[in-house]
């Protein structure tokens, strides 16, 4: 079976897939200069994606995902489901794109729902587990 993963945040598509199968915070530079807000960090992030830098992605991503950042939890779920910068994981995939849908992201929806349809029983357990973990 192959999937066709919707699209990236940015709108572009991300291609066909076969089969279904906190990182480090940003601070303040000395000199009194402002730490970047959530959503300027988050572009950072983009442009590093966009650049195919997924290790520089994933290091804002991840500490945004778990602060309840909607979409660097899609961005997330896509690296997992794609396997940019991380092992391809499924479970990891479908647990952001849950997370994010439940703020109201259409497209994470779409996706949770087309990764759900291979997954074991087992595995979307463990990925609703993890996703409560996170929620608290």
């Amino acid at each position: 079976m192959t999937m066709t993963w919707p699209e990236t945040s940015s709108g572009t598509p991300v291609g066909r897939r076969p089969g279904l199968s906190r990182g480090s915070r940003q601070r303040a530079p000395a000199g009194g200069r402002h730490a970047p807000s959530a959503e300027e960090a988050f572009k950072v992030g983009q442009e590093a994606y966009q650049r195919g830098n997924f290790a520089a992605a994933l290091e804002i991503f991840r500490p945004l995902a778990h602060e309840g950042h909607a979409e660097a939890q899609y961005n997330l779920g896509l690296m997992y489901g794609l396997g940019q910068g991380v092992e391809e994981s499924y479970v990891h995939a479908h647990m952001w794109w849950t997370l994010a849908a439940e703020q109201g992201h259409a497209a994470a929806a779409k996706n949770r729902d087309i990764v759900a349809g291979g997954m074991s029983d087992e595995e979307l357990k463990r990925s609703l587990n993890l996703a409560g973990s996170q929620r608290r």
